[in-house]
């Protein structure tokens, strides 16, 4: 009687197929979202608004610019001090 070989040719080409296939789609997946974080710094300006300590005597206001930035600084002018 002949004895049955667990590891032939066929099995690990179609295994090394497979292992091929699934890291194809991770390195596609990790590129996606690369692609994505970039397209979303490309939109100029991304600005945002936020309050800090609503009601309290450390109210903050702030305007923030999260896309690509082309200025340095500003100075803003509000009930005659300069912030």
């Amino acid at each position: 009687m002949t004895k049955k070989r667990l590891w032939n040719a066929d099995k690990i080409v179609s295994i090394s197929a497979i292992m091929i296939s699934v890291m194809t789609l991770a390195v596609s997946w990790y590129q996606t979202a690369i692609i994505r974080q970039q397209q979303r710094l490309s939109v100029l300006p991304y600005l945002s608004f936020q309050n800090y300590g609503t009601g309290g005597a450390n109210y903050k206001y702030t305007l923030r610019n999260n896309g690509i930035c082309f200025y340095r600084g500003s100075v803003y002018h509000a009930q005659g001090e300069t912030v």
